[in-house]
C-alpha cells in the first residue's frame, strides 16, 4: 500500500469507526429508554440485559454500517475540500480515479465483513433474542415455546409431524411417514422421543410404534406392526433442517435458507418467496460498496454548496435505494420478475447511478 493509499484510507476509516460507536451507543441508549419499564417491572438480571445486548450488536452493526461508511467519505472528502487537498492531489499528479480506488476498495471490504456477520451472527442473534423475548422479557409460559413440526420433504418423500421445545430443542410425540413415488404410505414410525446423533448421523426413535404398509395402493390396512423401545434410522433430514422449517428466513443463514429451500416443491409459492430472500442474503451487503459509489461522487465536487447539495442526495440515494428493494422483492415474490433480479435491482440501477455521477466528476 502506497503512502497516498495509507492517507486516504486512514483518513476514512476514523470517522467511520467514530459513526459506527455512535450509532451503536444511540441504538443501545434508544432500546433502554423503550425498554427499561420492561426491565424493572420484570425484575430482568444483570446478566441477561448483558447477554440481551451482546445479541444485538451484530444486528446494530449490520444496520449502521452503510450509513456510517457514507456520513465518514463524505466527511473525509469535505475535509479535504476544505483544505485545498483536493487541488493539491490533482496539482501531483493524483488522478480522481487514483483517489477514489482505495476508499471504493473500504467499500468493497465493509460489504464483505457486513456479509460475514449477517451470515454467521445476525441470524442466530436474531433467533435467541425472540426466545428472550418471549420467555423473559414477556415472561410467557414455557409451553409457548414449543411448537408443531409439520415438514414435507419432497427430494426424500417423507413426512415429519411432532412437537419441538424451542428453548431446547427437545422433540417429542413425532410421526414419520415414508411415501412411495405416487404418493402412497408405504411405512409409518410414531414415537414418544427422537434423538439424533451427530457422529453417527442416525435417529435414535424411542417408545414407539412401526406400521408397514402394502406397495399396492387399493390395500389400506398396514400388513406388519410392532412396538418398539429404542429404534435407529438413517434419515438424511437434521434437527436444524427440522427446525428451520419453522423458522422465519430472517432467523437463518443463506446456507441453512439455501438448504431449506430444496425441501420445497420448485414453483410453489413459499419456495419463489425463500428463493427471493435467498438471493437477497447475498444482495444486500453490497449497499455499503453502492453508497460509497454515489458518495464520493458527490464529495469530490468542487463547486460552491456542491457537498452541501451532495449529502442531501446522497442521503435521499439511501432512502431510495431501500424503497426501491423494498418494491422491488414484493414484486419477486408475487412472481412479476425473477427471483434474482428482484434482489440485486437496486444494486444494478444505483451501480450505474453511482458510476454515472463519477464519469461527471471526472469529465
Amino acid at each position: 500500500m502506497k503512502l497516498v493509499d495509507k492517507y486516504l484510507v486512514k483518513h476514512f476509516l476514523t470517522p467511520f469507526l467514530y459513526c459506527v460507536m455512535a450509532f451503536f451507543m444511540i441504538s443501545i441508549v434508544y432500546d433502554i429508554s423503550v425498554n427499561l419499564d420492561t426491565f424493572i417491572s420484570k425484575k430482568i438480571g444483570f446478566g441477561l440485559l448483558i447477554e440481551y445486548y451482546l445479541l444485538l450488536m451484530p444486528v446494530i452493526a449490520v444496520n449502521t454500517m452503510p450509513i456510517a461508511a457514507l456520513m465518514a467519505v463524505l466527511y473525509e472528502l469535505g475535509n479535504f475540500q476544505r483544505f485545498n487537498e483536493i487541488i493539491a492531489f490533482r496539482a501531483s499528479g493524483i488522478s480522481n480515479a487514483r483517489i477514489i480506488a482505495p476508499l471504493l476498495a473500504c467499500g468493497v471490504a465493509i460489504s464483505a465483513f457486513s456479509f460475514t456477520i449477517g451470515e454467521f451472527f445476525v441470524p442466530q442473534s436474531l433467533y435467541k433474542l425472540n426466545i428472550i423475548e418471549t420467555q423473559r422479557l414477556k415472561k410467557e409460559s414455557k409451553e409457548s415455546l414449543t411448537k408443531i413440526i409439520a415438514f414435507y420433504n419432497i427430494s426424500q418423500k417423507r413426512s415429519w409431524v411432532g412437537t419441538i421445545d424451542l428453548s431446547s430443542d427437545k422433540m417429542y410425540d413425532f410421526e414419520v411417514r415414508e411415501f412411495d413415488p405416487n404418493g402412497h404410505v408405504i411405512r409409518k414410525i410414531s414415537a414418544r422421543e427422537l434423538v439424533y446423533d451427530e457422529n453417527a448421523k442416525t435417529w435414535s426413535f424411542k417408545n414407539g410404534k412401526i406400521f408397514v404398509y402394502s406397495p399396492d395402493p387399493s390395500e389400506t390396512q398396514e400388513i406388519d406392526k410392532r412396538d418398539f423401545e429404542t429404534m435407529s434410522f438413517d434419515y438424511a433430514e437434521t434437527p436444524e433442517l427440522l427446525i428451520n422449517s419453522q423458522k422465519d428466513p430472517m432467523y437463518m443463514s443463506a446456507f441453512e435458507l439455501r438448504a431449506h429451500i430444496k425441501t420445497h416443491p420448485k414453483h410453489s409459492k413459499i419456495y419463489v418467496e425463500e428463493k427471493v430472500d435467498l438471493y437477497y442474503k447475498y444482495a444486500g451487503p453490497f449497499v455499503s460498496f453502492i453508497v460509497m459509489l454515489t458518495g464520493v461522487a458527490f464529495g469530490l465536487r468542487t463547486t460552491r454548496g456542491g457537498l452541501l447539495i451532495g449529502v442531501g442526495t446522497c442521503v435521499a440515494i439511501f432512502i431510495a435505494y431501500y424503497g426501491l428493494s423494498i418494491v422491488s422483492l414484493a414484486m419477486g415474490k408475487q412472481e412479476f420478475i425473477p427471483a434474482l433480479l428482484a434482489a440485486w435491482l437496486p444494486n444494478l440501477f444505483f451501480t450505474a447511478l453511482g458510476a454515472t455521477f463519477l464519469a461527471k466528476v471526472n469529465n
